[in-house]
């Protein structure tokens, strides 16, 4: 089984990265933001397509709080689109997908 694990330098995604190493019966897959630019449409949908995962956990996510409102296009793009485009492009490959968000 092949699991792709997004936002793999946040909190959630360091604590997979390391709890991976015993699980050697699955192939993990770590992406960060430069691997994986959520405000990109292509990006997102070209990692998914290359990589071809069984499972995505997109662990991912704008969480600048403070520049939020400032930045909304960005952390909505983020927060909001770029799962979206995930989830479309994990039932064009036929993955599966678990989203975690805080909020």
């Amino acid at each position: 089984m092949h699991i792709l694990v997004t936002g793999c330098t946040g909190q959630v995604g360091s604590e997979l990265k390391e709890i991976s190493a015993d699980r050697p019966q699955w192939r993990f897959t770590f992406l960060g933001r430069s691997e994986m630019d959520l405000q990109d449409e292509h990006s997102v949908r070209q990692c998914l397509r290359d990589l071809r995962p069984d499972w995505v956990l997109n662990c991912a996510a704008y969480t600048q709080v403070d520049k939020a409102e400032t930045e909304a296009e960005a952390a909505f793009r983020a927060n909001a689109e770029a799962p979206g485009w995930m989830a479309e492009t994990c039932a064009e490959i036929g993955a599966r997908m678990i989203h975690l968000s805080t909020d």
